[in-house]
């Protein structure tokens, strides 16, 4: 009988201290979005617009991640204007900052700003990674060999 592989998890230090970092900010622009706000969305577009450069000239292996990313990150920014597509998701994320507002009381329009702009960056990550999977996938099967004819 065949043994099978465990699954292992496997992260770098770059990554967990890039999600460690992503959510001191988070906590810090959700916490005081009024002085803020203007970083965090600034560093986000910034992201964005470096995710579209990725996208076309970065090597085929990391094209995918970026092109996802660049995809998924100004959509949803987009959704807010369009009546389809993530808007649902848009107001999930309203909602839960509704709630967080309600706690902190701070102003209105200043969270809200912060948290879109913060669930715009988690959807584009989500979306490269997708992306990124999906290539992956497509690599490993263009090297299996074809199957047998019957």
């Amino acid at each position: 009988m065949p043994q099978q592989k465990e699954a292992v998890v496997r992260f770098s230090l770059r990554w967990l201290f890039g999600v460690i970092s992503f959510a001191a900010v988070a906590c810090a622009g959700l916490v005081f979005p009024a002085s803020l706000r203007i970083s965090i969305g600034l560093a986000v577009h910034s992201f964005l617009l470096v995710s579209v450069l990725g996208a076309l000239f970065a090597p085929r292996e990391r094209r995918a991640f970026w092109g996802g990313c660049a995809i998924m990150g100004w959509f949803y920014l987009a959704s807010e204007q369009l009546t389809f597509g993530l808007r649902p998701l848009r107001e999930i994320v309203h909602g839960v900052l509704l709630e967080l507002f309600r706690r902190l009381e701070n102003s209105h329009s200043d969270i809200f700003e912060v948290g879109q702009t913060l669930a715009a960056f988690i959807v584009a990550l989500i979306g490269g990674g997708i992306a990124h999977g999906f290539d992956r996938r497509a690599a490993r099967k263009s090297r299996e060999p074809p199957p047998a004819p019957i």
